[in-house]
């Protein structure tokens, strides 16, 4: 989207210049000015118009480039929240690539954000930011999720089998007796779960013995 803004810009800067150059030749030719006289005169003063020119064009894109990035940025956030696993999978990768490599995981862009019924599975989002957000009903199944800030995260009836949550903050985090787990669950602190697990043990901190994420973890949300 970007470059075709550079390239509608760059066109309609280009026409103009055009459109310039035939009006002043016709200036000339009207006043009798002989070809060679105009296009001298017209040299001396493209320098000028060139550099007033490439001014106003590289204010237009520096304007124009993080707006459209910005909104790049957003829709494919709202495309992560889909439930295909195929358009889910295909916007997390291209945040990842597009921006500064996968920054837009851990700057923040993914807080607070409604991910319910979002099919997540099997998709890699280490470190990933997502305070706050609303993961209810999703699927998460296999979805590697090490290190990540969970914090306030709702998972009610959110399917995790076979996720890997080694590392992973998941204080204030709300799990239902619907959130399902099972034997191929990485836990937080690196254990498998198992039926009987308090998991308040990582999402209280109150808990007597709470695991914390910044001390015995490498959660982003520590850093």
């Amino acid at each position: 989207m970007a470059f075709q803004i550079e390239l509608l810009v760059a066109g309609f800067f280009g026409s103009l210049a055009l459109l310039g150059i035939w009006l002043s030749y016709r200036q000339a030719r009207n006043q009798d000015v002989k070809w060679r006289t105009w296009a001298e005169k017209w040299f001396a003063d493209f320098s000028t118009e060139l550099a007033g020119s490439a001014l106003v064009t590289i204010s237009i894109l520096l304007l124009v480039i993080p707006i459209q990035k910005q909104d790049r940025k957003e829709e494919l956030i709202r495309l992560m929240s889909s439930s295909d696993d195929l358009a889910a999978r295909q916007a997390s990768e291209n945040l990842y690539f597009l921006y500064e490599d996968g920054g837009a995981r851990w700057d923040g862009s993914l807080r607070n954000r409604d991910f319910a019924s979002a099919n997540w599975s099997g998709l890699h989002l280490a470190w990933a930011t997502l305070r706050g957000s609303d993961l209810s009903h999703a699927l998460l199944i296999g979805t590697h999720i090490v290190d990540a800030e969970l914090v306030d995260v709702d998972l009610s009836m959110a399917n995790l089998s076979y996720a890997d949550l080694r590392g992973s903050d998941m204080t204030g985090a709300i799990i239902t007796l619907n959130t399902m787990f099972n034997e191929r669950t990485w836990l937080p602190d690196g254990s498998l779960w198992a039926p009987g697990v308090d998991m308040h043990r990582f999402t209280d901190p109150t808990f007597s013995d709470f695991w914390d994420p910044c001390v015995l973890g490498r959660a982003s949300s520590c850093w």
